[in-house]
């Protein structure tokens, strides 16, 4: 489940509007309402409040960045045996 899934359904058991929440985590409504809608990300601070206020558990998956593994020595290699 999507965090922003997580937190609409937690705000309307709880019959909580957005204002409300906004209010407990400290963020903006604007903010709140992109991060429910998946439009923004949250920081790692804002994750952390919403799952202190919530109780949602923070087991949701998050867009994992293309690593490239880099290993200075055999780029060093690399470029010297190019050198003549």
């Amino acid at each position: 489940m999507k965090l922003g899934t997580a937190i609409k359904k937690f705000r309307r058991i709880k019959n909580l509007r957005q204002k409300e929440l906004a209010g407990k985590l400290g963020i903006s409504v604007k903010h709140l309402a992109c991060v429910e809608l998946g439009l923004s990300d949250a920081s790692s601070t804002v994750r952390r409040k919403i799952c202190e206020v919530t109780g949602i558990v923070e087991n949701y998956e998050y867009p994992q960045k293309n690593k490239r593994s880099y290993n200075k020595r055999s780029a060093f290699r690399r470029r010297r045996s190019t050198r003549k």
